[in-house]
């Protein structure tokens, strides 16, 4: 078998141009996390669904490949065409592959594949059929080779209700849901691994008829176009992709040589190169060595039963800058070291107008994303971006990030992977469990005030300086954070707890502004759970510390962002490795030991800990 991926999955959603970024799609979200998405990528004219499905499939234009809706309804593909579909490609490469189409719309594979090319066929009247499908097929074929679904039920929302409109949206969201249970089906079967995934639209609509496509409008001719996998790099830029590409990009992962007279191509960068895959290529020289040091210090550290976190905490990035050489560099450590999450400290990006620091929080987030890890954001004083109406006295709130815009932008995503506080979301505050570690980690919000804004059109409360954590917050923390019960080996379980401020000022070094309300009422909680907490973890200070409060560990994080706020700290300086600060968190409770194996400035640190938790401490 050649080629870089094990077997390459198309999903295209007819219709639906580059809105799927309009709305709510996690599982979409998930199954590109950690690739490369555009929403700027261009389809074919005319921007209909024969053209469209042709190009991509046969890596040409039109007026080449000669497919319309009716010649696909009615014709089959001439198999001596010059202009081969990749599914023929592979057939002929491999007579014995199973590739598998599943279709929405008949013509795909009456006219538009050639006849034989796919080995296993079935054109369902539902887009929901595609999941049982999809089961049949790997209930006989799980070996198959290549997998191609057209989902045809967002397209006939735009026609009936608009393109773009709620309802249309609601369809989006639906298909979303039903590729979330494919998803699931290969993940359990191990699947996913090693498997190149391609995610685009054929078109969009409602440009010149708000119910219909065809024409050169924008908003016909851009779509969504999304592929993450084995050696797919999610640094590109966000070049002019066509959907004739598509052809050659699941050739390339599939080892087959693309036919001279398609136009389609692989965009420049999206696979890394080969010294890129086997090392960290991608990345200036001063990571090479201080990532592999990491990587085979953290190594030494785990087992079977080791928690282990990647922890990343005050970037406040700027979009384009260097912070992303180190959100690439946590990736390495991620598919190197196979992390249970990767927790989002808090204050992401630097504060100013709100749509350019909207895009720098998603470029963050999004350069964060590894397929299989989830990202746990935690939210900052600077993440509502609420001191940017407030220096400039412009006696508005017209640049706050309200907690229902961050929660859709990044929390939204992890439903179902994490325990929210149920009718309480907004609140930004959540659990995510690690059965096979006993470990539940605990994510705070310690900027949950009430968000109001005031007849001079100024919030009530300043997210920036005011801190607290609300009293439905706490009683949370105290009736479920530390309830389990029900989960295997109830009495072995212990919490990570990590909160952006810290929540006492006591004993602290670094930025000490200001108590967090309702900060000594939540210590009594973990105070009388202390047998249950391995450790708290903080950001915000800008500055290392290892300290202890009634034998309860607590430790502050060196901020990412380059530069040196306290003549203690270490330098930290641009294009060095020191301009990074990661910390991976190991947590071993046989060994009593918890580790933070530090990548950039500052120095590793060692937590020794006890089962009742008197504890020593080493930094």
């Amino acid at each position: 078998m050649n080629g870089l991926a094990k077997r390459v999955i198309i999903i295209g959603l007819d219709g639906a141009g580059n809105m799927v970024k309009d709305t709510v799609t996690p599982n979409i979200d998930r199954l590109l996390a950690g690739g490369f998405v555009s929403y700027e990528a261009r389809t074919v004219l005319p921007t209909i669904s024969g053209e469209c499905w042709g190009s991509m499939f046969h890596g040409v234009q039109p007026k080449l490949h000669g497919l319309t809706n009716e010649v696909a309804a009615t014709q089959k593909y001439p198999l001596d065409s010059p202009y081969p579909s990749f599914m023929k490609l592979l057939r002929d490469a491999e007579p014995d592959s199973v590739i598998a189409s599943l279709s929405a719309w008949q013509p795909i594979n009456d006219g538009i594949i050639e006849e034989g090319a796919a080995n296993y066929v079935a054109n369902v009247h539902a887009d929901r059929h595609h999941v049982q499908k999809v089961g049949e097929l790997l209930e006989t074929h799980p070996d198959f080779r290549l997998l191609f679904m057209q989902f045809d039920g967002i397209d006939g929302a735009g026609h009936a209700f608009g393109y773009g409109t709620p309802a249309y949206l609601d369809i989006i969201r639906e298909t979303d849901g039903y590729i979330g249970d494919i998803a699931a089906m290969l993940e359990q079967r191990g699947l996913l691994d090693g498997s190149l995934i391609i995610m685009l639209a054929d078109h969009g609509g409602g440009g010149a008829d708000p119910t219909g496509h065809g024409s050169a409008h924008p908003q016909d001719v851009t779509i969504f176009w999304g592929c993450s996998g084995p050696g797919v790099s999610s640094a590109i830029a966000e070049e002019d992709i066509c959907i004739t590409d598509t052809a050659a990009v699941a050739a390339y992962a599939l080892g087959l040589e693309a036919p001279e007279l398609w136009s389609g191509r692989v965009p420049q960068g999206l696979f890394r190169t080969e010294s890129e895959q086997d090392g960290f290529g991608d990345l200036p020289e001063y990571y090479h060595g201080p990532l592999r040091e990491a990587i085979d210090k953290v190594r030494q550290a785990q087992d079977e039963e080791t928690a282990t976190l990647i922890y990343y905490t005050d970037a406040h990035h700027k979009t384009g800058g260097n912070q992303l050489r180190v959100t690439q560099a946590i990736r390495h450590l991620a598919r190197e070291i196979a992390p249970d999450c990767i927790v989002a400290g808090g204050d992401w990006s630097e504060n100013g107008d709100k749509e350019e620091v909207l895009r720098s929080q998603r470029e963050l987030m999004k350069a964060l994303h590894v397929e299989g890890c989830p990202v746990l954001p935690v939210k900052g004083n600077h993440d509502d971006n609420s001191i940017h109406d407030f220096h400039r006295n412009w006696k508005g709130a017209n640049h706050v990030i309200f907690p229902i815009e961050a929660y859709n932008d990044f929390y939204s995503k992890l439903e179902g992977t994490v325990s929210f506080d149920k009718g309480n979301e907004t609140g930004l505050y959540f659990y995510y469990d690690l059965p096979g570690k006993k470990t539940r980690v605990v994510v705070l919000n310690s900027i949950d005030i009430v968000y109001q804004v005031n007849r001079d059109g100024m919030l009530e409360q300043n997210g920036q300086w005011e801190y607290a954590f609300s009293d439905r917050q706490l009683h949370w923390v105290k009736e479920h954070v530390f309830d389990f019960s029900g989960l295997e080996n109830e009495d072995e379980w212990k919490t990570v707890i990590f909160s952006h401020v810290p929540i006492l000022q006591r004993e602290l070094a670094g930025y000490t502004d200001g108590e967090v309300e309702n900060g000594e009422k939540l210590w009594k909680v973990l105070r009388d759970n202390r047998s249950r907490i391995s450790a708290c973890l903080f950001g915000h200070v800008h500055i290392d510390q290892v300290y202890a409060i009634d034998e309860i560990p607590l430790i502050t994080t060196l901020n990412s962002v380059s530069y040196k706020n306290f003549p203690e700290s270490p330098d930290k300086i641009r294009d060095t490795i020191s301009e990074a600060v990661v910390d991976i968190v190991t947590i071993n409770y046989a060994k009593g030991e918890l580790l933070l194996t530090r990548l950039g400035a500052g120095e590793d640190r060692r937590v020794t800990i006890t089962s009742t938790n008197g504890l020593t401490l080493q930094k």
